[in-house]
């Protein structure tokens, strides 16, 4: 057998495998965790409640990728406390897909 035809028949096998270790984000979950942990400094609709929280009804703090964001959520970050323990990595990402739509 050929190397790329071994090459080939990994790739698609690993194709195949993916799916079942991916899983979507669930924005229903997302939201009730922004509603119970971030609307208060937030806002319901992602627009700062508090002087110095960010607006999240704008892309500008949220364009940033899922790893920094998360990153922003388990450590903190001007006055957002660290979420590290108390929110799953899995629903992290729930909260970041959710923020994602306010704007």
């Amino acid at each position: 057998m050929s190397n790329y035809r071994c090459i080939t028949l990994l790739c698609w096998g690993m194709l195949i495998m993916l799916p079942g270790y991916v899983h979507s984000a669930d924005v229903t979950k997302g939201s009730k965790i922004y509603n119970r942990h971030c609307s208060h400094c937030h806002g319901q609709d992602g627009l700062s409640v508090l002087p110095n929280a960010p607006d999240l009804s704008q892309p500008r703090g949220i364009i940033r990728s899922d790893l920094r964001l998360k990153e922003r959520v388990e450590n903190g970050n001007r006055g957002c406390p660290s979420f590290k323990g108390i929110i799953s990595e899995r629903d992290i990402l729930n909260l970041i897909t959710y923020v994602r739509t306010l704007y």
